[in-house]
């Protein structure tokens, strides 16, 4: 995957470039400082490192000392990593240590002058500057970095740094360990269960009480690093942002998939002129084929090559944003080409987000051209979920778009976000409540008479959709597919990202999850180019509200900016079909589910 020197190289570099420009802006800071080989340790003595405690001390990462040499009770504490007594590696690390401390406390760029305790606060990413002693003796210490996970904090001292038992450091907004440095202009203690965050550099000595720990590095520059059944955990860095396809030397893990006993033929294969992956649709009839992404493995920590996308935190959700760059091989809006999809789903597919891009006539559009046209998708994966793929599909099934043609996918940026940039509430556009049998204009919709009887009602909870029969298996009624769709104007304005929040019940109990019809809620523009689409499956595992609960999801669409002066349509529905090979397939799909409420809201790009 190298970057070659030419115009499709440069193509994709542009798009690895926007994907850091469109990113959540934080206001310029302080850069970080540089360790050098300090970094590779946790902690770091001038005289004597030493661990008091018969059991409990548990290192991860590398110790040492120098110019002393003593390092004494290990064992019985554990060092997961190397001990460096007086020789070469540490002696070079003591250096590294003194210009990084003279760094951090050589900055003068707008300090904020603190003094005293700084528990109970909440402070922002920046220099702080101290005359005295600074201490977290009453309350804890919030860091907020406001959604940039880059944010540096820098904390000068003249003396002293002290946290009395039991406080605590708590990061927020994205903030990270490796971004926090202390410099402590003499000692640096911290009390029995504390919990402290960062990279500690003290001129003299750092001290550790019973049951302390640290997420960062100890770092004493003349003195002792001393600890009693302690925890010192090297940081991860920061969430590397994005993984990067361009197809140049091949098709990069990528694999073609199709079913020719359900859909037409679609020719495949990599375009070496253009270091693409293409589908091409033959003939006249329905037509679906994809290109899936290899298995990207979500982890705290970055895994190098294409298999896996680290991000901030396996305890909340993951929210991604994808960059695709497509074509098509037809030359003007009015000669129109097949439908393009780009999913991303977790393996099971309990949960897909699609968006869709539909060529439509009289339109000059947002379908792509033969010089290709950059997408944006955002989405999330469930909490819990390790794994997931991405599909570029191309399909026909409706006829409206000319099923002939070719379909090519340049290049793609999957990029890691922080969960917050894309959930945290926005500028409220337009807000559905449904409860107390309100319909707000929307009504429902039956796409053809060859589906199963639906039952459509406004009750007090919400919108409710309940399938009635499900018909004998495989008879002409074995696919389910009506839905509930606004007749109410929503107008967007273009270059805009917005996010998308449903408010669903269902009449299921625990003990019926899986009989729960796959729900799906889809957001087109005016004009059916544009569409993205949330889906929930049945699955073991997925998160749907049962036991009169209500579920809150999300999805997000980003308008182009070439496509004011359009409404957005949303629709509600369910899926279920009794055929084998159908991944809608629930139990016995006779529960209701209700739509309580749509909430529209723009985010800031």
């Amino acid at each position: 995957m190298k970057i070659q020197n030419s115009p499709r190289a440069l193509r994709h570099l542009a798009l690895v470039l926007l994907a850091g420009s469109l990113a959540p802006v934080a206001i310029a800071g302080e850069a970080p400082v540089e360790l050098g080989s300090a970094s590779d340790f946790v902690a770091l003595a001038g005289t004597t490192l030493t661990n008091v405690s018969s059991a409990g001390t548990v290192i991860q990462g590398n110790i040492g000392v120098s110019p002393g040499t003593e390092i004494t009770g290990f064992p019985p504490g554990i060092v997961i990593g190397s001990i460096h007594a007086g020789n070469p590696a540490a002696a070079q690390a003591q250096f590294d240590l003194t210009v990084a401390y003279n760094d951090a406390a050589g900055r003068t760029t707008a300090p904020i002058t603190v003094s005293g305790n700084l528990g109970g606060m909440t402070l922002f990413p920046g220099l702080y500057k101290s005359t005295s002693s600074l201490e977290i003796t009453s309350g804890d210490l919030t860091l907020d970095a406001q959604g940039d996970p880059n944010a540096v904090f820098i904390f000068q001292m003249a003396s002293t740094f002290t946290t009395t038992s039991g406080r605590q450091i708590i990061l927020a907004g994205g903030a990270q360990p490796d971004n926090i440095f202390w410099q402590v202009g003499s000692s640096a203690t911290f009390g029995s269960t504390s919990i402290i965050k960062g990279n500690v550099l003290a001129l003299v000595s750092i001290t550790l009480n019973t049951g302390a720990t640290l997420d960062g590095r100890a770092l004493a520059r003349n003195g002792a690093v001393s600890m009693s059944s302690n925890t010192i955990t090297k940081p991860s860095p920061v969430v590397p942002p994005t993984l990067n396809f361009n197809f140049e030397e091949d098709v990069e893990g990528w694999v073609f998939e199709q079913d020719t006993t359900v859909f037409s033929v679609v020719d495949d294969r990599r375009n070496t002129d253009r270091d693409s992956l293409e589908m091409t649709v033959r003939d006249n009839t329905n037509s679906f084929a994809t290109w899936r992404s290899p298995t990207f493995v979500v982890t705290n920590e970055y895994q190098d090559g294409v298999q896996s996308i680290a991000r901030l935190s396996m305890e909340e959700e993951a929210a991604f944003r994808v960059f695709a760059e497509i074509y098509n091989d037809k030359v003007s809006a009015t000669d129109l080409g097949p439908v393009v999809r780009l999913r991303a789903s977790t393996l099971d597919f309990r949960q897909t987000h699609e968006m869709s891009i539909s060529p439509r006539p009289n339109f000059d559009g947002l379908a792509p051209d033969e010089d290709g046209r950059l997408y944006i998708h955002y989405f999330t994966q469930p909490e819990g979920t390790s794994t997931f793929r991405l599909y570029f599909d191309v399909m026909n099934f409706s006829g409206i778009a000319a099923p002939v043609g070719t379909v090519g996918l340049s290049s793609v940026v999957l990029e890691a976000l922080p969960p917050f940039t894309i959930t945290s509430p926005g500028t409220l556009v337009r807000e559905f409540n449904f409860a107390n049998s309100q319909s707000h204009g929307f009504t429902p919709r039956v796409a053809s008479p060859l589906r199963i009887p639906e039952v459509f009602q406004t009750t007090s909870d919400g919108l409710l959709i309940r399938i009635e029969d499900i018909g004998s298996p495989q008879d002409d009624k074995s696919v389910s597919f009506g839905y509930w769709g606004n007749e109410t104007n929503v107008p967007f304005v273009a270059n805009t990202l917005y996010m998308i929040t449903w408010r669903i019940k269902t009449e299921a109990t625990s003990a019926q999850v899986n009989a729960i019809p796959t729900i799906r809620m889809r957001v087109n523009d005016s004009s059916l180019q544009l569409s993205t689409l949330l889906v929930l499956h049945s699955k073991e595992g997925a998160r749907l509200p049962v036991d009169g609960n209500v579920e809150e999801y999300h999805q997000w669409i980003q308008t182009p900016d070439d496509i004011a002066g359009n409404n957005w349509i949303f629709s509600f529905d369910l899926l279920w079909t009794d055929r084998p090979n159908g991944d809608m397939t629930a139990d016995d799909p006779t529960i209701g589910v209700i739509l309580e409420s749509v909430r529209v809201e723009a985010l800031a790009l």
